[in-house]
């Protein structure tokens, strides 16, 4: 894309340690893919990705965006990741300008494109995707929980020349902390703007399925999901389907099978995003228990769809509240259960909060956070002439 004043082509370098990796080569998180594949439609991209234990590939893209695969060793030291994405920055950047050097999460990569563009004297972006703004000392998880990242983290906050969020809620919780970033944008990853409309589907067989997508790991607290749907299954014929990776070796099944639900419950394991869209599209609901969320892509893929959705009061989940959504506190299975049942049991009352759902994450798409991004780095360029 050139700019309308200057007639520069836009060229961005996007670094992340990973998730756009092929399938066969590693993490592939669906949405960042798109984003970066968007991005190549409205600039002149060039990423870089980590991979452990990886061979670089001899040729690799995404869209029209040329990816360069660096292999790094798991047991290496995390400030090696950030000196070789440096390094292949500035190579990159040594052919021909970068106008942009975006980092996706703070580290390594937001920090890594911080250094690179002082040292190549362009402009940053950073975009917090995770648990950066995070503080949950009860699972031990976030960015803001021990010295040494939250001062790191801090200091890019404030100092990043454009600091992204995916969620009010991650601008909340930098503003608790005092952290008042440069230039700070709410920029919400979502569905695919050519996504067909979809009218809310009629549910009414039984049992009813409800689903839970996410890692199962201590923080996305599947221990608060399976005593909630302990009550729900009293009052309700339900059954639920968790799709997520196991992360805690099994343990979450062996709960399962101490409280007698093995026969209500299914995990699929993890499952390809197209796999994940028709568990989602056939869902009577969605339950989300997670202590802390960036965002909850889950929450918008299931909202496309007009799948009524409970969730905790985390990520979109507290800014969504109220516009169409049934909210709970984190770690409250009586809270989780009683507005699922809300749901179940008086579904005709809650048509009117889906089909707001639907128009709100229709408001929210790869093409709207690029063109963010675009915006405001031809808006710099144009003064920069």
């Amino acid at each position: 894309m050139r700019t309308e004043s200057t007639g520069h082509l836009l060229r961005f370098a996007v670094l992340t340690h990973g998730g756009i990796a092929p399938y066969a080569n590693g993490v592939h998180i669906p949405h960042l893919v798109e984003t970066v594949r968007t991005l190549s439609t409205k600039a002149d991209v060039e990423a870089f990705t980590l991979q452990f234990e990886g061979k670089p590939s001899a040729e690799y893209s995404i869209g029209n965006a040329r990816v360069t695969i660096i292999p790094l060793e798991a047991r290496a030291p995390l400030w090696n990741s950030v000196r070789m994405l440096v390094q292949e920055v500035l190579r990159a950047h040594r052919r021909s300008r970068f106008h942009l050097i975006l980092g996706l999460w703070g580290f390594p990569a937001g920090i890594a494109a911080y250094i690179a563009s002082r040292l190549a004297k362009v402009p940053n972006a950073v975009s917090f995707l995770g648990g950066e703004t995070a503080d949950v000392p009860s699972v031990g998880y976030g960015g803001m929980l021990r010295f040494p990242s939250r001062m790191l983290l801090t200091y890019l906050a404030r100092h990043a020349d454009q600091l992204h969020v995916l969620s009010g809620y991650q601008a909340y919780q930098l503003q608790q902390r005092g952290i008042r970033p440069h230039s700070l944008l709410v920029l919400p990853f979502g569905v695919s703007a050519t996504r067909p409309s979809v009218s809310p589907p009629e549910r009414s067989s039984s049992p009813r399925v409800l689903v839970h997508v996410a890692n199962i790991t201590e923080v996305k607290d599947q221990i608060t999901l399976l005593k909630a749907f302990d009550i729900i299954r009293r009052e309700v014929s339900v059954r639920l389907r968790i799709i997520g990776p196991d992360h805690r070796a099994g343990y979450i099944h062996d709960v399962v099978k101490h409280m007698g639900l093995s026969r209500y419950i299914e995990f699929t394991g993890q499952l390809t995003h197209a796999e994940v869209q028709e568990h989602l599209r056939s869902a009577s609901l969605v339950i989300q228990t997670s202590r802390h969320e960036s965002q909850g892509m889950v929450v918008v893929e299931a909202a496309s769809h007009g799948i009524p959705v409970v969730t905790t009061r985390v990520g979109l989940g507290w800014d969504w509240e109220g516009l169409g959504i049934l909210v709970s506190d984190p770690n409250d299975p009586v809270q989780i259960a009683s507005q699922s049942l809300k749901i179940l049991l008086h579904p005709e009352k809650y048509k009117h909060r889906v089909h707001k759902l639907i128009q709100i994450s229709r408001q929210m798409s790869p093409e709207a956070f690029c063109d963010q991004i675009v915006a405001r780095c031809r808006l710099r360029e144009d003064r920069s002439t």
